[in-house]
């Protein structure tokens, strides 16, 4: 069997640096120099990349936002055009200072679509055979299930019943909010039936 030798090192006193037998410097190990370099290019390089990641999920965010005030608003403005068509008059008035409501006169009854601004909800209330305005103050309408949407910042209709009885149409603006997206929405709206004030 071969005996093997393993250099001898010798620390020199009046040099702190390590030597190996042939008087040779040890340059195994990392200065401090090169190790605060490394960290830093590491620190650089982990901060790019997590900005990118934030810049995405940012964008993701805000995209899935858009979409969702999109799709909801479509389908808002679906029940509300499904309502309306089959009215034969259509009143909007507002019921208190942070309230209107859209009234959608039908043969047997009335449907009543309530704006609260103060919450930013829309409500649907069926109603029967409805007559006085007056009455649409004393209407009970925040229960959860009458709730049609949520985030709406603008409800308004600036149609005027001269137009409504002349063109049977009536426009229906109205804007959804989620954080700082806004998605404003118009509808126009043909009445099938024949418009006759109630």
């Amino acid at each position: 069997m071969k005996k093997v030798t393993v250099p001898e090192v010798i620390y020199n006193q009046s040099d702190p640096v390590y030597f190996d037998k042939d008087n040779k410097i040890d340059n195994n190990g990392f200065t401090l120099i090169e190790l605060i370099a490394s960290m830093a290019i590491f620190v650089i390089v982990l901060s790019i990349t997590v900005s990118f990641l934030s810049y995405g999920a940012k964008s993701y965010t805000k995209t899935r936002n858009e979409a969702d005030l999109q799709m909801d608003s479509q389908i808002v403005l679906n029940q509300i055009e499904d309502l309306a068509i089959e009215a034969y008059w259509i009143d909007f008035v507002g019921v208190s200072t942070n309230v209107k409501a859209l009234l959608l006169y039908k043969t047997d009854n009335v449907d009543i679509v309530f704006w609260d601004r103060e919450l930013k909800k829309l409500y649907l209330v069926d109603e029967e055979n409805i007559t006085d305005v007056a009455l649409v103050s004393r209407i009970s309408y925040t229960d959860e299930e009458n709730l049609m949407a949520e985030n709406i910042t603008k409800f308004n209709v600036p149609t005027s019943s001269e137009v409504l009885k002349k063109d049977s149409k009536i426009q229906i603006e109205i804007s959804f909010e989620l954080g700082k997206q806004v998605y404003p929405a118009v509808l126009n709206i043909h009445l099938r039936n024949k418009v006759k004030e109630p």
